[in-house]
């Protein structure tokens, strides 16, 4: 396991409460620790904008409950198992000695731009699924659900991308060709044996869950609501492949007392939750559940019907709630690897002369539960400018040759409304943040940025005649 070390950042004494449901709070205000998680990425090529994306989201919260007096643990990491994962190793096997010195090369890219773009590193861990806590404890997890688990030859339409079976409901044929829907991953039929996860019962909790702790948008809701349903129609639909033979799938955990099945890469995915609640370096207690899960819709179901099923299958609480944001698109067009019109890290801090604060702004302004077009100029012109505006009017050598600035007093502001602005500025901002509505919190603290910026217009130093020092004076 890796544990990342930064400076510490120091604690403001506020405490506000984080209500990631629109009506209710779903995290446990009495609760001192905290625990943010963030997907973790296949380590089959380099991240993009949509892992920083989702990593950013979850940095936010993680420093926002450690500014507000929190035990926070924030949960990065790699997914290193699965087919994908030997595919894409293959095609490069010449560069390396192994497949672990290929997905190590590859989990280096993640560690390295997280730490580029300044994710907190306090208290933070970075899970790899190949390490060997993580193995083990997938273990453990499969012998408590081991009750619900039955092993039957399956035949299906696969996606190799996704790493899923698809049922026929949620494909699309074109050319002749099966793809899904939605991925418009190309799907190949497949006949294995393996062991299948029974989950029905957990069908009405789960749709309790869904309707009360996942914050997303009324689409991504009203789509997780009618596969529950579907499910429940038809409870024997109810099952989840957990393990692959090994004799095609040889890159994966052991399945517990039998040598000739791996682990499903989901159910492997899925548990670094688990793991990653057992991995602090500040606290020998868990912090299980998590606070808040942070996904794209994309992967909502597996961590909103699925998850919750084998959580409650093994005895652990429910995470307190799931915020699920949107995809980045280029020009209206959804990005995708097929495409080649992905974001990296490198491309856009290029852009904007390696301002990496810069970035982060951009792309947590753009937070929310639907898309979010891309492009370079959005990047350019991002908000940050009208904060640096009001640092130059207010310092700059330019703009303030005399390094002098007035004694302000509320008579020489005659904009009365920013006062009771800046005074609810932390109530109003914490209450965004607390509904997941983190680019309506940026957005209130520019427009008082901006309020301010015309403020010194009319009071520029130099044409000031009441009383006025230096600011070396001060």
């Amino acid at each position: 396991m890796i544990f990342w070390n930064r400076p510490k950042l120091k604690k403001s004494i506020s405490s506000i409460r984080l209500l990631i449901s629109r009506n209710q709070s779903l995290v446990n205000a009495e609760r001192e620790k905290r625990f943010v998680t963030c997907p973790i990425y296949y380590a089959s090529g380099k991240p993009h904008i949509g892992h920083l994306y989702s990593t950013l989201i979850g940095d936010f919260y993680h420093r926002w409950f450690k500014l507000n007096n929190k035990d926070s643990l924030l949960s990065v990491g790699t997914d290193e198992h699965g087919s994908k994962i030997v595919r894409n190793y293959h095609q490069n096997s010449f560069k390396y000695d192994d497949i672990q010195d290929f997905v190590d090369h590859i989990s280096s890219f993640y560690r390295d731009e997280f730490n580029a773009i300044n994710i907190d590193a306090e208290n933070s861990v970075f899970i790899r699924t190949t390490d060997r806590l993580h193995q083990e404890n997938c273990q453990k997890i499969w012998s408590k659900i081991e009750p619900k688990l039955t092993k039957s030859v399956h035949s299906g339409w696969y996606s190799f991308d996704a790493e899923t079976f698809v049922h026929e409901r949620d494909q699309i044929i074109i050319d002749g060709k099966r793809f899904a829907i939605g991925s418009k991953s190309i799907l190949e039929y497949l006949e294995e044996e393996y062991y299948t996860f029974t989950f029905a019962e957990y069908l009405d909790k789960i749709e309790d869950y869904i309707l009360n702790a996942v914050n997303c948008s009324s689409h991504v809701q009203e789509s997780l609501i009618d596969h529950v349903r579907w499910l429940k129609n038809d409870p024997i639909r109810a099952k989840l492949s957990v393990s692959r033979p090994i004799a095609r799938h040889s890159w994966g955990i052991p399945v517990p007392n039998d040598p000739q099945h791996v682990m499903y890469v989901w159910f492997d995915a899925l548990i670094n939750y688990l793991t990653s609640a057992q991995m602090s370096h500040q606290s020998k207690t868990s912090y299980w559940p998590p606070s808040v899960q942070i996904v794209g819709e994309e992967i909502s179901r597996f961590h909103c019907v699925y998850f919750p099923a084998i959580l409650l299958a093994a005895g652990y609480e429910l995470p307190e709630s799931v915020f699920i944001h949107g995809h980045w698109t280029v020009k209206g067009e959804k990005m995708g690897k097929s495409k080649a019109n992905f974001v990296s890290l490198p491309e856009m801090a290029e852009i904007v002369d390696f301002q990496y604060d810069g970035i982060r702004w951009a792309l947590l302004s753009a937070t929310g539960h639907g898309s979010a077009d891309y492009s370079n100029d959005m990047l350019k012109n991002v908000t940050l400018s009208r904060i640096s505006n009001l640092l130059e009017i207010s310092t700059d050598h330019n703009s303030n040759p005399l390094q002098i600035y007035p004694k302000f007093t509320l008579r020489h502001i005659p904009d009365d409304e920013i006062v009771f602005i800046i005074k609810s500025l932390p109530e109003r901002f914490g209450r965004l943040v607390s509904d997941g509505k983190i680019e309506k919190a940026l957005e209130i603290t520019i427009e008082i940025i901006d309020r301010g910026h015309s403020i010194m217009e009319r009071n520029r130093p130099e044409t000031l005649t009441y009383p006025i020092q230096t600011i070396e004076q001060n």
